[in-house]
């Protein structure tokens, strides 16, 4: 499906281009440590004492293997939509709970969100890029783009997704809708926060960086970035309507 292609070709390009980059940097290290070892024979010739050729030997050796080790890694990378499900709790829809409208392409920001990496490998840790919003729950969900959740070689996929692929997070969202119910798709976001509506204390907006911080009456907060300006001005119109907006 076109849609999902594209996000394949650039996830297996950023998979690419850190294998590459990987294997060049072991060829540098490789070159690297030859001519250290060249120019220690020298030095070591002239007098120098033993432990500094030693100390930069050994250090060259060691850049080597943490070359080796993110070349394997950037090999390794599984780049399809994965998460954790050990800790998974299924959610259910009451069967007066209705979809009343949704908004794709979002990008959580603040206190919780945030990826990580290893060696240029890792994972973003708040990879929600849309919304669902029924009469009884604000749910933050994930749809599985291919890379979606996924670092590889140092680039963010979910970001690079948030700010490129709006119309292909929506086209596979839609596509979802159409072929599942609301329950089942749900559940195949593994990603998701469900916020029921009665906790939520007050929803705020920002016209300057299209974000909605949402406030529970436990004090926690989920802030996101809308991507698009007309899908802010949507998600707007909806939360006042359900009487949340301050």
């Amino acid at each position: 499906m076109k849609k999902e292609n594209k996000a394949e070709t650039f996830t297996n390009t950023v998979k690419t281009v850190g294998i590459v980059k990987s294997g060049v940097g072991i060829v540098k290290s490789v070159i690297g440590l030859i001519f250290i070892c060249l120019i220690s024979i020298f030095i070591i010739k002239i007098g120098v004492p033993m432990w500094f050729p030693i100390g930069l030997i050994a250090f060259m050796i060691l850049f080597l293997i943490l070359q080796i080790l993110e070349y394997i890694r950037a090999k390794s990378v599984v780049t399809h939509f994965s998460s954790d499900e050990d800790g998974k709790i299924a959610v259910c829809i009451d069967s007066d709970e209705i979809l009343r409208d949704y908004i794709a392409g979002i990008w959580r920001y603040g206190k919780g969100a945030g990826s990580y990496g290893v060696l240029g490998v890792g994972k973003n840790m708040t990879p929600e890029n849309s919304l669902l919003i029924t009469n009884k729950n604000i749910f933050a969900i994930t749809v599985p783009l291919e890379g979606a959740g996924v670092v590889a070689a140092g680039t963010d996929i979910s970001k690079w997704q948030w700010l490129n692929m709006q119309k292909e997070i929506e086209g596979l969202l839609k596509e979802m809708l159409d072929t599942m119910t609301l329950e089942n798709l749900i559940n195949s976001c593994v990603n998701c926060i469900q916020i029921p509506k009665h906790t939520v204390k007050n929803i705020k907006m920002s016209d300057i960086s299209n974000g909605v911080s949402i406030v529970t009456i436990d004090k926690k907060k989920y802030s996101y970035s809308i991507r698009e300006k007309e899908d802010y001005a949507r998600a707007k119109i909806i939360f006042e309507s359900m009487n949340l907006l301050t």
